[in-house]
């Protein structure tokens, strides 16, 4: 039962005391979060406007040759960014006497079209990949996490996720000491290793998954696969779907006047540049 105090002379507006409303409360969401009702959505995407500086900025991480980002969605999870910041100030805590700060990287993570709603909910799970010894695989690169997946189908989607990342060791190559290694403490915190990274890709696996956060989903193309054989548009069931505010500029949909009108505003301005008015 949600707690509440009643405020204000005829008691209008009841004060929402849960936990979740503190995580996001205090400026402790992304400045790039729109406002949610706590009380009934448990998480909502919001489609980042195109054109926007923000839609620019994502692309320009996600873009790599033979990828077509076709859009992009904010994951506003309070319950998991919750989880998120209470382990990031955890770590920060524990390796203060290593004199190590955790770093936060954004890795991608390949997924379908029956699972990322699990993952927006709930987070990833270790249990649902292929190597459940080692954990949840994130890579630097969106085309080597694209090529992982093996899908031979477009429309796809990608997580763009934050990392923590605290005390590091690189992973055997076969799975074989994987278990050992999670398990191994650090000399100097006395820690088991919290991310494991393959020797020769730039992979790191993760098994804490409050040490990760869905932070934005990607919808995309690739351009290897002649044809779209799912729809660009986004059905959800659990979650909830808006679309963020925005620049709505858009360079292909402006009309350029007619072409003799844009000859004769040119004459004119050179005739007036010539004759110095």
């Amino acid at each position: 039962m949600v707690e509440v105090v009643k405020t204000g002379p005829f008691n209008r507006k009841p004060m929402d005391k849960r936990f979740v409303k503190q995580a996001v409360g205090f400026n402790r969401a992304p400045d790039y979060w729109t406002p949610m009702d706590l009380q009934n959505n448990e998480c909502k995407i919001m489609e980042v406007k195109k054109y926007s500086a923000h839609y620019f900025d994502i692309d320009a991480r996600f873009r790599r040759p033979g990828l077509e980002l076709i859009s992009a969605y904010v994951v506003q999870n309070p319950f998991l960014w919750g989880q998120y910041m209470l382990r990031r100030e955890q770590m920060k805590m524990q390796l203060k006497d290593a004199k190590k700060i955790p770093k936060e990287k954004e890795l991608f993570y390949a997924t379908d079209f029956t699972r990322f709603e699990q993952i927006l909910r709930l987070n990833f799970d270790p249990r649902l990949e292929p190597d459940t010894v080692r954990g949840v695989g994130f890579f630097t690169e969106a085309l080597a996490a694209n090529q992982s997946f093996g899908d031979t189908k477009n429309v796809k989607l990608m997580f763009m996720t934050k990392v923590l990342i605290g005390t590091c060791l690189l992973s055997a190559e076969d799975g074989a000491t994987a278990t050992s290694e999670q398990i191994h403490l650090s000399s100097k915190t006395e820690l088991p290793i919290d991310t494991l990274r393959h020797p020769k890709t730039n992979l790191f696996y993760k098994y804490n998954m409050s040490e990760v956060y869905p932070d934005i989903l990607l919808v995309y193309r690739d351009k290897q696969i002649p044809l779209d054989t799912r729809s660009c548009k986004l059905k959800v069931k659990f979650v909830k779907k808006g679309l963020r505010s925005g620049t709505r500029y858009n360079p292909d949909e402006v009309k350029p006047q007619n072409e003799g009108d844009d000859q004769e505003q040119s004459q004119v301005q050179i005739v007036l540049g010539v004759h110095g008015l």
